[in-house]
């Protein structure tokens, strides 16, 4: 957890603008929501990867639906893609560990 940026913290009101972690999706039997799957909601939204710049507050979920998706991948391209490459993970890890508060 990068505590700068998300939290634990179930309460709505008690999370702030941060990020909410909920590490019991961690379990075996669990599912998430794979890049680009439409959510199950009244208002079909998009599982969208973003860039580092897209993650700041006010960031708008209801602008990734089925009609937008199409041409955000056509204007930024798939951004998943390069999610196993070593030289993105040890990017965002440098990233997030410059993120995370000292103990």
């Amino acid at each position: 957890m990068v505590p700068k940026i998300s939290t634990v913290n179930e309460t709505i009101s008690q999370r702030g603008d941060r990020v909410y972690i909920d590490a019991g999706q961690n379990d075996y039997a669990d599912t998430l929501a794979a890049p680009y799957s439409i959510r199950p909601y009244h208002r079909p939204l998009v599982s969208a990867p973003l860039t580092w710049r897209e993650v700041k507050p006010g960031l708008d979920r209801y602008a990734f639906d089925m009609t937008s998706i199409i041409e955000r991948v056509k204007a930024k391209g798939d951004l998943f893609a390069g999610v196993l490459d070593r030289k993105i993970a040890v990017a965002n890890s440098k990233r997030l560990k410059g993120l995370t508060e000292e103990p």
